[in-house]
């Protein structure tokens, strides 16, 4: 399926909400960064609606009229969709995109120096060893290091390196960047206001926070633009090739698109493991799985099994960031989307084949991991698949355990 690669230009500053309230007085609207991919599928799924004009055809008739636009997004967008789908959010400067750096990746930094250091973490087997802990998998994700030293939280990964971590290689300071040289936090005050009268309610303050995108450099006080980066599959010729306009996130903030003709240097979603016996997979969008933080439900006590196109593959072992939750509100029926939990980008899964190949997995890496049993289970799930959830890298597993 081909693939489309887009630069988004925010005019001002963005808001990308999440689940978190703040209609009481005296409250604060976060943002997040990445955005959900719902926010950017949503933004560029309306625009090709509204450009072609498919979108009038669609409110008079709940469905898209033959052409282009209903290849792409499907008859009913809002309940099936089409092939079109996001695969990848980040960030983009100067001409490097830049992700969440992965959990099974600890950032430190150096005391001496101040540089960025990273540490993979490696799967334990505790039985091994004699000791017992309460985790649900056979391992768990340690990490060796010389000497203490306080993590990082906030630091982000370019493609590079981000490709040489998939690749089993080691990762350096210059792929590693702290997310406050990215962007930056100001914070709006508002009032509410009473929904009959359209007056300010007394004692209702609120505040929102807005993300600038803007690299600093690294030495002065000179700030670069930094752009959201957005990779989709399954958009045929729908979104041009011309710039275009989009509405981003809350209170729609102004965005240009920009097409990107060239795919990035070390893109990670270019990236496959040899066939191999054992692989990771690194959720590139938040999961939402019916086996809760796990892709698969846990069994009789058993590994849980992934079962996609052929492929049988036991997960031995899991770093997963602490969990949230997904909803977004449904323009069509005029209510809240279902909330779902869900499983952060970042988060990693070490696998073990049991039958078929690691290479089927690679092949299914556009459509997500999703298993076919979803149906029923989490409500909406193939608009869920449409807006970009469940995607994910695929990466070695070097020297694993001998008696796995």
């Amino acid at each position: 399926m081909s693939a489309t690669c887009l630069r988004i230009e925010a005019v001002d500053t963005v808001s990308f909400r999440g689940n978190t309230g703040f209609s009481n007085g005296g409250t604060v609207g976060r943002s997040m960064m990445p955005p959900w991919p719902s926010t950017l599928s949503g933004a560029l799924r309306s625009w090709i609606l509204a450009s072609s004009g498919a979108l009038d055809a669609l409110r008079a008739s709940d469905k898209v009229p033959a052409g282009p636009v209903r290849d792409a997004l499907g008859e009913r967008p809002a309940e099936e969709g089409g092939p079109f789908r996001v695969t990848d959010v980040g960030l983009l400067h100067a001409g490097r995109c830049w992700f969440p750096v992965p959990a099974d990746l600890e950032v430190r930094e150096d005391a001496e120096t101040g540089d960025l250091v990273a540490t993979r973490l490696v799967p334990f087997a505790p039985a091994g060893v004699g000791a017992r802990t309460g985790a649900p998998l056979p391992m768990v994700p340690v990490l060796k290091s010389a000497k203490p030293a306080k993590p990082v939280r906030d630091a982000w990964i370019s493609s590079e390196g981000l490709r040489a971590h998939l690749e089993g290689q080691e990762v350096s300071g210059e792929h590693l960047v702290r997310s406050s040289r990215l962007w930056r936090s100001e914070f709006r005050v508002g009032v509410a206001l009473d929904p009959i009268l359209r007056s300010a309610e007394e004692g209702r303050l609120f505040t929102t926070e807005r993300l600038r995108l803007v690299h600093e450099a690294q030495q002065g006080t000179r700030w670069d633009d930094v752009e959201l980066f957005v990779r989709v599959v399954g958009a045929g010729d729908t979104l041009g090739d011309r710039p275009f306009w989009l509405r981003l996130g809350g209170d729609g903030s102004l965005g240009r698109a920009h097409l990107l003709e060239e795919d990035l240097p070390g893109a990670p979603w270019a990236y496959a493991p040899a066939d191999a016996d054992v692989f990771r997979i690194v959720m590139a969008t938040p999961g939402l799985f019916r086996g809760g933080w796990l892709p698969a439900e846990q069994r009789d006590g058993k590994a849980p099994l992934i079962e996609i196109d052929g492929l049988k593959a036991k997960i031995l072992c899991a770093a997963v960031p602490r969990g949230g939750a997904v909803s977004g509100w449904d323009v069509r029926n005029h209510k809240p989307k279902p909330l779902v939990r869900s499983v952060p980008a970042g988060a990693v899964y070490w696998c073990k084949v049991v039958e078929g190949s690691v290479s089927a997995l690679a092949k299914a890496r556009d459509e997500g991991l999703w298993e076919r049993e979803e149906a029923g289970r989490i409500a909406g799930w193939r608009a869920r698949r449409a807006e970009g959830f469940n995607s994910f890298w695929l990466g070695r597993w070097d020297d694993p355990p001998p008696d796995l």
